[in-house]
């Protein structure tokens, strides 16, 4: 990682990032930096997704592109009219070694409004936002003029923009926003999950990161909404979506698999999912109904940790022999697939 460092040292040097910096001030911040290389068609990173990284390119050349209007177009399958979602890719610019992107995400830690891909094998130079604020403390000279010339680079790049483009790439946002939330709880949806799991996982690669993913159930929902009906349920569901957001931290991913099927993301050590899975049995199984006094809503997890040789697949496959095993064990806990 170092030897490649000072092999793209010259390109940064050029880039007009680090303009009015010498040498030693652009080694400096490039120390900060961890090297990332990608494959010719792949996503660097997805409009939507969640980031607190900048990429400069040294090497290579990168697509940036927005997701445009959604239309229904009427297909005849044997006599029946059924309707087919297409989605418009809009290309914004094509970036090379030199240019950089994600500055956005990396200073208000907001989500990619853009998806950047690789036109030929890329290689990166990746400057994380923990490692930038470090530098304005250490070195603010450093920080301040890099940042003044993202800035300015930024505003131009705005500018170029026409106006009728910016409003396709605003509404493009909110679209995509619109796309990815499961509207009753405000938590992502299936589709979020089946777009992005890749890139969670290859994520949590890069950064060494350890990973665990939880599938749950509400424990006999279906009984529950015989019982109850389905305006009810769509309470519990809702009260019960608001113990998972207070009970994980931001950077873990929330969604809402299906009906009364939720999976989770959880970032750092297996012990800490355990401990937060856990809380969120004991809060489900508290909540309280005057309209329901004898309601004892409950849960079940299944817990499994994400390693390297594991593919996506298989990593729902474990999480979800380890929810069978809860139920088996007699719900309303947190099972852990030992692996």
């Amino acid at each position: 990682m170092i030897e490649a460092k000072k092999k793209y040292l010259p390109i940064l040097k050029k880039s007009k990032l680090f303009q009015g910096l010498n040498d030693e001030q652009i080694a400096e911040i490039a120390g900060k930096m961890y090297y990332c290389e990608f494959e010719k068609g792949n996503a660097l990173v997805y409009e939507g997704e969640m980031g607190n990284e900048l990429y400069i390119i040294v090497e290579g050349e990168v697509v940036i592109s927005v997701m445009g209007a959604s239309s229904d177009n009427k297909v005849s399958v044997g006599g029946e009219q059924n309707r087919e979602e297409k989605t418009e890719v809009i290309t914004l610019a094509k970036i090379c070694a030199g240019d950089f992107f994600g500055e956005m995400s990396m200073l208000e830690t907001e989500p990619r409004s853009a998806t950047c891909s690789a036109v030929t094998p890329v290689r990166t130079l990746v400057l994380k936002s923990k490692d930038f604020m470090n530098l304005i403390e250490t070195s603010p000279i450093i920080a301040g003029k890099t940042l003044s010339n993202m800035l300015e680079i930024t505003a131009a790049r705005l500018l170029s923009t026409s106006s009728f483009a910016t409003q396709m790439i605003q509404w493009g946002q909110s679209a995509k926003q619109r796309a990815i939330t499961d509207t009753l709880t405000g938590l992502f949806n299936r589709r979020y999950l089946d777009t992005y799991m890749e890139v969670l996982l290859t994520s949590s690669i890069s950064e060494k990161q350890t990973v665990s993913f939880a599938m749950v159930d509400i424990d006999h929902f279906g009984q529950l909404n015989t019982r109850y009906g389905a305006e009810f349920c769509d309470t519990l569901l809702v009260e019960i979506a608001h113990i998972f957001q207070a009970s994980f931290d931001e950077d873990d991913i929330l969604i809402r698999y299906g009906g009364d099927e939720f999976c989770f993301f959880i970032r750092g050590e297996l012990s800490k999912a355990v401990q937060q899975c856990t809380s969120v049995c004991t809060k489900i199984y508290a909540l309280h109904f005057d309209e329901h006094p004898e309601l004892k809503p409950s849960c079940s997890i299944g817990l499994a940790t994400y390693a390297n040789n594991l593919t996506s697949a298989s990593l729902l496959k474990q999480a979800d022999t380890a929810l069978y095993h809860a139920k088996e064990n007699g719900r309303n806990q947190v099972y852990v697939l030992e692996t």
